[in-house]
């Protein structure tokens, strides 16, 4: 049996923080925000003419327009002098760390309607285009304005200090906070929504992380945001929705819509906070009020991972909890609403504590996020900050690796399979092909095309991704079809009963796996089950990354671990970290003569390959 009907992948949408630099500034995918910070003193209209005449400046015509303001809010709409507490005793920044912004409300929403009006006068005068997204980055965060490392006010004891004296401040029972609880705007007073969780315990002499008050913590983080979330609607997104209809808004890492109901794995749909770098304890929920959920794939700090399990796959994990919750939370969600942050390969964040460090995501596990993202059905994404030629051709390739590859059939050699086969594995969307075995198991084949990365037809890897569930614990043996007609094993997956699983396999050497015109067969075989479910069957092909400015690409150079142009000291670090690592075949980095497990004859390998990759 057959099941036909190619899925084609679309190119996606990439707004970038700055202009891409070298090849890629040519990529299609590819388009820089306007981006401008502005002080709580910045004229509405100059901010405008400033904006529009970026616009016209870069020839950007509609659908390019994308805006980032900076800054917004900032002791205006939040922490605004007028909404300030008196009389508590605690330190001015702490006193004006409510969500109470009644008159920040007023004052910012007097400045968008001015901005608004000018820039339409814009587009009259001028033919300036109507923004199509507005993807904020003022980063409100309550009691103060925390910011990494000095982030001692949102922690410590002072939000419970905050909180006591809120209590006390007659708004506490008056002024109504514009909520959306369920996605259902509604005004409520601190004092309804603190007796509507069940008035959390808490005791203002501990730290937020105490045992005591992590309950009272999470309602607070959900609440705060929340209420922010309501101030920003008021005074910017609902203005943006009636000046442009088809413009949609989302503030970094705060526009999210999540319920905090079961996952299928028993975990719950919260956010887990990557700014919380040392507070791995700290999910939360709450319903954002922009058009766009805007979730941020940054490094997680040490307090949120297993150290005992490999780096990337605990980043992932929690990546792909922050981007279900997403999705699914409120009966799903469009992933076209959905327009994640993203760092770029290369930048450090911080990750340890004790000692202090800093980790960055490499071009390898930044593809592993674009495939992710794929898999979702994600197609418009932010990255930040900016980087240097080399890395753009990084990021370009990566999206092309991802989103080239297409499946065009599923051929079942044993069992049976869902009719539509072919859509049901393209995406991980909870809407799985049911595979039921026969006597001799399950055994079915995924076709699949990838473009070539470039003319060096035997350079490149392959990566495989997949998602699936089993009534009982279940191996599936996974097999790619070289040139030869023989499969050659890949490696083996295993789940528990019932539960949801994932895994990622690669770096796979492409040479003979890849057939003419991009051709690739992936074999799955499981013996000994009567059924399964499987979500996701994803193929992922990329080049191995060149130099900087670097004019040919290197072809099969398999001891560039990282993919620079050139086997040297990065790479056998790789090797030496990884040293002793044991698995299938092609399944371990670096595995260089790949017999499944990294020693001395892969050192070997790479000594004598040291130097610049032969083109």
């Amino acid at each position: 049996m057959v099941a036909g009907l190619a899925c084609h992948a679309d190119t996606p949408g990439v707004w970038c923080w700055s202009a891409p630099e070298g090849a890629a500034a040519d990529h299609p995918s590819l388009t820089a925000l306007i981006n401008i910070w502005i002080a709580p003193t910045a004229d509405p209209q100059s901010t405008a003419d400033q904006v529009c005449n970026d616009i016209l400046a870069r020839g950007l015509g509609e659908g390019e327009v994308a805006i980032t303001i900076l800054n917004f809010g900032r002791g205006t709409l939040v922490g605004n002098p007028l909404d300030t507490m008196v009389g508590t005793g605690l330190p001015d920044h702490l006193n004006r760390g409510t969500p109470w912004t009644a008159q920040g409300v007023a004052v910012m929403s007097d400045w968008t309607d001015a901005f608004i009006a000018r820039y339409q006068q814009r587009q009259a005068l001028h033919g300036v285009p109507a923004p199509t997204r507005f993807h904020m980055d003022s980063e409100l965060r309550l009691p103060a304005l925390c910011y990494l490392p000095n982030i001692g006010d949102c922690w410590g004891t002072a939000p419970l200090q905050v909180f006591d004296a809120m209590m006390a401040d007659p708004r506490w029972t008056t002024e109504r906070l514009e909520m959306n609880p369920g996605g259902v705007p509604t005004m409520r007073t601190m004092a309804e929504l603190y007796a509507a969780a069940g008035s959390p315990a808490h005791d203002a002499s501990m730290p937020r992380d105490h045992p005591v008050n992590r309950a009272w913590s999470a309602w607070w983080d959900g609440i705060m945001r929340e209420s922010v979330e309501g101030a920003f609607d008021q005074a910017f997104y609902s203005r943006v929705r009636a000046a442009w209809p088809a413009c949609a808004s989302s503030e970094f890492a705060q526009t999210m819509k999540l319920d905090g109901g079961l996952e299928p794995d028993g975990s719950r749909r919260e956010y887990v906070d990557f700014e919380w770098w040392n507070e791995g304890w700290m999910r939360s929920s709450w319903v954002g009020r922009g058009d766009l959920q805007a979730p941020a794939f940054y490094v997680f700090g040490e307090t949120f991972v297993d150290g005992a399990l490999p780096f990337m796959d605990e980043q992932m994990r929690l990546h792909r909890a922050n981007l279900d919750a997403c999705l699914h939370s409120f009966g799903g969600a469009d992933p076209a609403t959905i327009t994640p942050w993203v760092t770029l390969p290369g930048i450090a964040l911080p990750f340890g504590e004790a000692p202090p460090t800093n980790r960055a995501y490499s071009d390898a596990e930044f593809l592993r996020i674009m495939a992710l993202f794929r898999s979702r059905g994600i197609d418009e994404f932010m990255l930040w900050p900016s980087a240097p030629a080399g890395t753009w051709t990084s990021v370009t390739e990566s999206i092309d690796a991802v989103w080239s590859p297409t499946i065009t059939s599923v051929e079942v050699l044993s069992g049976s399979a869902c009719p539509d086969a072919v859509a049901r594995l393209a995406s991980a969307d909870r809407l799985p092909c049911a595979l039921t075995s026969d006597a001799s198991g399950i055994d079915l084949i995924v076709h699949a095309t990838a473009q070539q990365p470039d003319e060096c037809a035997d350079r490149g890897v392959l990566w495989v991704a997949v998602e699936w569930t089993a009534p009982e614990g279940a191996t599936t043996h996974l097999a790619l079809r070289d040139q030869a007609n023989s499969w050659r094993s890949i490696g083996t997956i295993s789940s528990d009963a019932g539960v949801p699983s994932s895994a990622w396999l690669g770096p796979i050497d492409a040479p003979a796996l890849v057939g003419p015109a991009g051709a690739i067969a992936l074999r799955m075989t499981a013996m000994g089950v009567s059924s399964a479910e499987f979500d996701l069957v994803q193929i992922v092909h990329a080049p191995s990354w060149t130099s900087a400015g670097s004019s040919s690409a290197p072809c099969g150079c398999v001891a560039d671990l990282n993919g620079n142009g050139s086997v040297d000291g990065a790479d056998l670090g790789v090797v030496l970290s990884n040293w002793a690592s044991s698995g299938q075949q092609g399944s371990v980095i670096g595995d260089l003569n790949g017999d499944g497990t990294v020693n001395g004859a892969d050192l070997g390998l790479l000594l004598s390959a040291w130097g610049p990759c032969a083109p």
